[in-house]
């Protein structure tokens, strides 16, 4: 295992320089990459029906509207408060 570490700290440092070109390289290549990956990634803008986050949409949706647009909802869950513990405990 010695033989195989040494050879391969001997081979990084006589081509150091390439090694640092090479990453280089992909490092320059990546960076239009990372730039659009929010292109890619949603960001919470799906629903899946029936489910609890589809629930507090609507009710959020609801209550907006209620509002006039103006404001955010403020939900806890059922049966809960906003902070603290569930109610009779």
């Amino acid at each position: 295992m010695n033989t195989v570490i040494s050879r391969l700290c001997d081979l990084v440092h006589d081509k150091r320089r390439t090694l640092l070109l090479v990453w280089l390289c992909f490092v320059v290549a990546a960076v239009p990459l990372a730039l659009h990956q929010t292109d890619y990634l949603s960001a919470g803008n799906y629903i899946i029906p029936g489910s609890q986050s589809a629930f507090v949409d609507a009710e959020a949706a609801v209550s907006q509207q209620q509002k006039g647009g103006a404001g955010g909802a403020r939900l806890a869950p059922q049966g809960r408060q906003a902070f603290g513990h569930p109610k009779g405990h």
